[in-house]
């Protein structure tokens, strides 16, 4: 009976002390297997510290453009331009501003009527147009790029022209014409990301403002649609 007594005892022990063990230890094992949060990542960019570093991607461009030149000064007509080409580099300032140099050729069946250099600006209105890498204290990158981004923009554009005219004409009117003018334009556009390097790219242009350069009876406005692809570094 004493060892009888002894068993009993240690079974009662048992009996009473693992169900009240496991529910003191039920609520850590809830804990432990819930899904907790994850913070923000502005947050996390926050907590990264001072020494967090963020990079802009810039991009270079190629594309091809047709459509419509018209002059609206004292020598008036219109023609179609095809198979243009232009060349050109975008710095980003931030997210969604970026500036740059183009240099631009249009030509039609017999000539090249119009050639120079754009300034412009875009602004891409949904949010990054560029790569943006970020770098925090830790040594964790993470890259963030959109599949598509549509931007407007503007630009200032200073043209060589050529008008084409019958070199033998008695009136001065019917004359080839060449020299130089300006324009201020409007653009929209879209990027599309093909690769974390290339993009497609493409969009339309037109005169806004044309102003009279070397010859004031030459103002040229053009619309133009273009494409091509864009290289991000």
């Amino acid at each position: 009976m004493g060892r009888l007594g002894v068993y009993l005892g240690i079974v009662t022990g048992l009996a009473v002390c693992v169900p009240f063990a496991s529910a003191q230890s039920a609520p850590d094992s809830e804990l432990s297997n819930s899904v907790r949060p994850s913070l923000p990542e502005s947050l996390n960019y926050a907590l990264a510290g001072p020494e967090a570093k963020r990079t802009l991607a810039h991009k270079v461009f190629v594309r091809t453009s047709s459509g419509i030149i018209s002059n609206v000064g004292t020598i008036t007509g219109s023609g179609f331009t095809f198979g243009g080409a232009s060349v050109g580099f975008a710095f980003a300032v931030t997210e969604q501003i970026s500036l740059g140099v183009a240099y631009k050729v249009e030509t039609n069946f017999s000539s090249v009527p119009l050639k120079g250099f754009d300034l412009f600006g875009r602004y891409y209105f949904l949010g990054s147009g560029t790569v943006v890498t970020t770098q925090d204290s830790f040594g964790n990158r993470s890259v963030r790029q959109r599949s598509w981004s549509p931007y407007i923009g503007g630009e200032y554009s200073n043209r060589d022209f050529y008008v084409e005219g019958d070199p033998e004409a008695v009136n001065a009117e019917d004359r080839a014409v060449a020299g130089t003018l300006s324009a201020v334009n409007v653009s929209a556009g879209i990027d599309y990301r093909i690769s974390r390097h290339w993009e497609f790219t493409a969009e339309f242009n037109m005169t806004l403002l044309p102003f009279a350069g070397s010859d004031p009876r030459v103002k040229i406005r053009w619309m133009l649609g273009s494409f091509g692809a864009n290289y991000v570094f």
